[in-house]
């Protein structure tokens, strides 16, 4: 069965006089089969609009039946290079945007609108919608003061034209008001959904160990060097140890560790089960990145149903304090998580199933999938693109 759309056939059915049509056209400079991060998310979108609306992906790989596989190299190797390959994606996509005629579309970051902001809107006449997972120049680690002044400049020239903001957390909303001039009503705030009949509810195991978890990469800001060194910290406590639950691109070295193992999951389904044998599970992020951010992992952790030690970032001190389901600590303090990890241990394991409870009512009442596509929904009724 056919699965995609190369771009050499997209042509071909528009020379023919039938070209494709959506009324929402995805575009994702990246690979929907991976299912962490924006993949994730994007692919999640995705599918709660697909069932309501007629949509079209064009992106990388993974995007299924129908969709436009383009198959962009990561060239150049110059770091302008490397910050810009959402953008120049995009601009290989303009010609399918064109034909699509789609009423509106949806990017995940704002270097990936830049095309459609100054060439397709202006023909089309459609909407264009950003969902914010994060923003380039505030993950630059390195390229100097000129590019990360350029590629500021570039989303905010983006954003600002955009016609609806999807953002990941109410500190990124506030951080695109201040710093890009964003009107807040234009900025839609939506937590990252969880898929609930995957990450389901189970009662931890009685162990005699408590098995503190954390789920994704090793990027700078998520903080895995303070969990690293936080298991150092409680090196000589045997009754604690540590699970690590990853993906592929894992580079970490835990072997030096006493108590510590890593798991790699393919798939989500394998993370949720290995969340499961965890009774506390860690989100230490920090950083500008982190800030404006939604911690993806959070939602999951929730939905399981496991006290949550979350540094003080995003919206991680709004949800916890909300679904009185864990503690929230300073960013970047390994010894302030050994410590809110012996509290939880100290504090027994009634109050930690307690706890877990309460985050798994949370993720139901603010995180279900069911409410995540009703939020989309309405976003799209009020900016005329209905199912």
């Amino acid at each position: 069965m056919q699965v995609a759309i190369r771009d050499t056939e997209v042509r071909r059915r528009t020379e023919e006089g039938a070209p494709p049509q959506a009324r929402i056209l995805f575009i994702c400079p990246f690979d929907l089969s991976r299912y962490r991060g924006t993949p994730l998310r994007a692919r999640m979108t995705i599918d709660a609009l697909r069932t309501a609306t007629s949509c079209r992906v064009i992106c990388r790989g993974g995007g299924g039946e129908g969709s436009v596989i383009l198959d962009v190299g990561s060239g150049g190797g110059t770091r302008l290079w490397a910050y810009l390959q959402e953008m120049q994606f995009s601009f290989r996509a303009l010609p399918y945007m064109r034909q699509m005629r789609a009423r509106a579309v949806h990017t995940f970051d704002a270097l990936s609108a830049l095309p459609a902001v100054l060439w397709w809107k202006p023909r089309q006449r459609g909407s264009i919608v950003v969902e914010l997972h994060g923003l380039v120049s505030a993950q630059m680690g390195r390229g100097g003061p000129v590019l990360h002044g350029l590629v500021r400049a570039l989303e905010r020239f983006v954003l600002r034209r955009a016609d609806q903001i999807i953002a990941m957390s109410y500190s990124q909303q506030a951080y695109l008001a201040e710093a890009f001039g964003i009107p807040a009503g234009k900025i839609r705030v939506i937590w990252g959904p969880v898929d609930l009949d995957i990450f389901r509810y189970r009662e931890p195991e009685k162990t005699a160990t408590l098995r503190v978890g954390y789920s994704g990469n090793d990027f700078p800001w998520q903080g895995v060097d303070d969990c690293l060194a936080t298991a150092e910290l409680l090196a000589s406590e045997p009754d604690v140890e540590f699970l690590f639950v990853t993906g592929s691109g894992w580079r970490t070295d835990l072997r030096r560790l006493h108590r510590v193992a890593r798991v790699e999951a393919e798939t989500r389904e394998q993370t949720a089960e290995q969340l499961a044998r965890c009774d506390v599970l860690l989100s230490p992020r920090k950083g500008r990145a982190a800030d404006v951010q939604y911690p993806f992992k959070l939602s999951s952790y929730l939905a399981v149903g496991r006290p949550v030690v979350a540094t003080d970032v995003s919206d991680q001190r709004r949800i916890i304090n909300a679904a009185q389901c864990g503690i929230v600590i300073p960013p970047g303090s390994p010894w302030a998580i050994a410590e809110a990890i012996r509290r939880l241990r100290d504090e027994g394991r009634s109050s930690r199933v307690a706890m877990g409870v309460r985050a798994r009512q949370f993720a139901e009442e603010h995180l279900s999938m069911d409410r995540f596509r009703s939020a989309l929904l309405g976003m799209y009724e009020e900016l005329g693109v209905s199912a």
